[in-house]
């Protein structure tokens, strides 16, 4: 076949199909002179920072200036964390139903200790909200009893105006209430 161009070959010879085919062309080599800009940029600027940073720290600030920052080995003084006490509140003691006088909460944790005794009774001890009536509002008693013996629970009251109410059948009892403060 015969070309303006010179004598040149199909671009698709279903002969040189297989193993024998030749093989395209590699791609030419890049080259990394692009990169290698980059890197030389990159630490260049970090050159630069380095230096800056040196002369900022060395730009004649005073070791004396108390404006001046310095580092200090010394920990910061530590703000000294009051330490929380449990202050009695009231104590009822008896072997009947019963209610305190209206005592003051300042918000935060309440225990409750009490110690039944006798051979069987059931008992409820209630913190109320001044002016809740168990009997007739309904509530649910922060202490049940059903053994004799001693414990105490720790529960959570806002602060406000509350009373304590212990419901008793069959016990002797001493009922404690403390808050830490």
């Amino acid at each position: 076949m015969s070309s303006p161009y010179g004598s040149q070959q199909s671009p698709f010879d279903p002969s040189q199909v297989g193993p024998t085919a030749p093989q395209p062309p590699k791609p030419p080599k890049q080259s990394h002179k692009g990169r290698n800009t980059l890197i030389v940029l990159g630490a260049a600027t970090g050159v630069v920072i380095a230096i800056a940073i040196g002369s900022s720290a060395n730009s004649g600030l005073d070791a004396a200036d108390p404006t001046s920052p310095q580092t200090s080995s010394k920990p910061a003084p530590s703000k000294a964390v009051p330490v929380k006490k449990w202050v009695r509140i009231t104590t009822l003691t008896g072997s009947a139903d019963k209610s305190s006088d209206t005592i003051k909460l300042k918000g935060g944790k309440v225990m409750i200790s009490y110690n039944f005794t006798g051979s069987t009774g059931v008992g409820g001890v209630y913190l109320l909200e001044e002016g809740v009536n168990p009997e007739k509002d309904g509530a649910f008693p922060d202490v049940t009893v059903s053994d004799a013996g001693k414990d105490s629970t720790i529960i959570r009251r806002d602060a406000g105006d509350y009373y304590l109410r212990i419901i008793n059948a069959g016990f002797k009892y001493t009922v404690v209430v403390f808050e830490e403060r």
